[in-house]
């Protein structure tokens, strides 16, 4: 039975009430989340400065800090501090001669474990597989129209570069990409199937990253800053000329803030791509100055991708408190972020410093379809999905994947080995 012209009338009003109130409350709880973030920054911005206070006060009396066996801060005398370093250095070496001499001993008894395993393993082989099981196993043959690109095997590099037979490759799908500096590769990535005793061959074309597309940057104003991957690119016209493949950019201007930030985009050979920004007056602004002495490190504010490097350059950002952090794979940041409450019209800087480190992981990256491209702490790797053993540094490091224009997410996703099962990460895109 149709509606009357009143029923009409009250069940849209009845909705329009609704969609209100599902407003508002939606609103509420954005407003209510905000507080809770600005909150939780206020207060580790109040310990902050409570920590610095107190090593300045005992600093200026003569104290040093020490690190007790339980984690605690003691404000020590340099005669007491000394000589409970030595106590646990005394302590520290017993336990090390001691555990030495234990390891020395499961150390002997694996060892003999192990070789009697490995030759009844050997006799067993002997007896009922004498050919060793190499019949079980294919060869993949890899060419590339330019020799002498590096082979990726299931994401791992596997040192040897084109043209190049790998042998002894077990039965299967498997995907194969290559890369070369200053070119891209096409396919990104080959998936191939290996049979026993059969050598599957697969090929790539390499194009010189020297083949350009244009982009077209428009903006309601004139006179800004251009970024591109991260650093300021010197231009007086708003048509561009890039090498092809994935790049990022982003507008900036004194007193005002773009919208969006950043855009992440696919350069296309003899392509044209149209890049529009909108820049808003903002009353309520503040600039943000952060350096490192690597300068190779995107900055990031709440871990969110700005889409500007660490090189020590003031931009604008909307007042108020942030947790400033830059991430480099191979590199210990420290301090590892930085809290600062900005004010309007203000200019804070923040100095981070970058120093390698040779502990490395592995990560077993995947994705619901294969050849995905891969962003790591923002910067493209030469690397694409799956890939089974992507070597991480300790810590955490912001991901992202990019098919084409697509990208999985406007925010990095923070990964952080020790938080993951067996190192998988499967990723539905």
């Amino acid at each position: 039975m149709p509606l009357t012209p009143e029923e009409e009338k009250r069940l849209r009003e009845e909705i329009q009430r609704e969609l209100e109130k599902r407003e508002t409350t939606l609103r509420a709880n954005k407003e209510q989340k905000e507080e809770e973030r600005q909150r939780k920054l206020e207060n580790q911005l109040r310990e902050k400065i409570r920590e610095e206070e107190e090593e300045r006060y005992f600093t200026e009396k003569g104290y040093v800090k020490y690190i007790n066996h339980q984690g605690l801060v003691e404000w020590l005398t340099p005669q007491e501090a000394e000589h409970r370093k030595k106590k646990r250095r005394s302590k520290r070496i017993s336990s090390k001669r001691q555990k030495h001499q234990r390891k020395r001993i499961i150390q002997i008894v694996s060892n003999v474990g192990l070789i009697f395993i490995a030759g009844m393993i050997l006799l067993f082989l002997y007896k009922f597989n004498p050919s060793g099981g190499s019949s079980n196993y294919g060869s993949l043959k890899i060419n590339s129209d330019v020799p002498g690109c590096k082979i990726f095997l299931d994401g791992v590099e596997v040192n040897h570069f084109t043209p190049h037979t790998l042998n002894k490759i077990s039965p299967g799908i498997h995907f194969v990409s290559v890369y070369k500096d200053g070119f891209s590769a096409w396919p990104p990535m080959a998936s191939v199937s290996v049979r026993k005793n059969k050598t599957i061959s697969t090929n790539f074309t390499l194009k010189h990253s020297t083949f350009l597309g244009e982009i077209v940057i428009e903006s309601n104003l004139t006179g800004y800053d251009l970024y591109v991957d991260g650093l300021p690119f010197k231009t007086t016209d708003s048509r561009l000329r890039l090498p092809v493949g994935y790049h990022v950019f982003c507008v900036v201007k004194s007193g005002y803030l773009a919208t969006p930030p950043h855009q992440r985009i696919l350069v296309e050979e003899d392509g044209i791509k149209t890049l529009k920004f909108q820049l808003n007056p903002e009353e309520e602004i503040a600039y943000l100055q952060i350096s490192s002495n690597r300068k190779n490190e995107y900055i990031y504010l709440d871990n969110r991708f700005t889409g500007i490097k660490a090189i020590g350059k003031p931009f604008p950002v909307k007042a108020g408190t942030y947790e400033i952090s830059i991430r480099e794979n191979g590199y210990l940041i420290t301090p590892e972020s930085r809290i600062l409450n900005l004010l309007t019209n203000e200019k804070k800087m923040a100095i981070f410093h970058a120093s390698s480190v040779n502990e490395w992981n592995t990560l077993h990256l995947n994705t619901r379809l294969p050849g995905a491209a891969i962003i790591l702490n923002g910067n493209w790797t030469s690397l694409v999905t799956p890939a089974k053993n992507l070597a991480l540094s300790p810590g955490s490091h912001y991901l992202n994947l990019m098919r084409g224009d697509s990208i999985y997410s406007s925010k990095d996703i923070m990964v952080n080995l020790a938080q993951l099962k067996n190192n998988n990460l499967k990723i539905n895109f």
